[in-house]
């Protein structure tokens, strides 16, 4: 039972930190369908979600900075984070990469299996919008263990930012050949 009380406070303690993420790509989907609605081109409202979301979706969700200390960091915890965090990112831009080299193999006169285009693209999403949280979280766990010099809001916003032009880039793909 103890397990299970572990396990729902740990995803509600997840939920609250990734309250930021959740609502950077609330808006870039917002702004997308808001202007395919007012008759825009889907990349003009896309746009306005990359600019808009990763700078309001912090400000917005009101993400807490308790714990840690600004204390200089130990040489060997900023290397954990460094290692942790690039190792992540690398993941994050290789499948993509994967995904991508895939695409232009569908876009064939005959693609290969049945994968369509579209069913690449919402993988590639939904693996997009996993790894931003995992990235997020991993950077919210190593500022609360060692305070505010390590994930900093300009990173913040550069992990947004990625996951968001990644995300509208495979929502183009696979709207655009719906």
């Amino acid at each position: 039972m103890t397990t299970s009380m572990d396990w729902w406070t740990q995803t509600k303690d997840d939920l609250d930190t990734l309250r930021p993420v959740l609502l950077s790509f609330a808006i870039l989907a917002v702004t997308g369908a808001l202007g395919k609605v007012l008759n825009q081109p889907l990349e003009l409202g896309l746009l306005a979600g990359v600019i808009l979301g990763p700078v309001a979706g912090p400000m917005i969700g009101k993400w807490k900075f308790s714990g840690g200390s600004d204390e200089e960091v130990k040489r060997e915890d900023q290397a954990l984070y460094l290692d942790g965090k690039m190792k992540r990112y690398s993941l994050l831009f290789s499948v993509n990469g994967g995904a991508f080299a895939i695409a232009k193999l569908l876009n064939a006169p005959t693609p290969p299996g049945g994968l369509s285009i579209g069913g690449l693209s919402v993988g590639a999403i939904v693996f997009t919008v996993l790894m931003t949280a995992d990235i997020w979280l991993w950077g919210a766990g190593m500022r609360k263990r060692h305070g505010t010099t390590m994930f900093r809001p300009v990173g913040q916003t550069i992990l947004l930012m990625i996951g968001a032009l990644l995300t509208s880039g495979w929502a183009l793909v696979s709207i655009g050949r719906s």
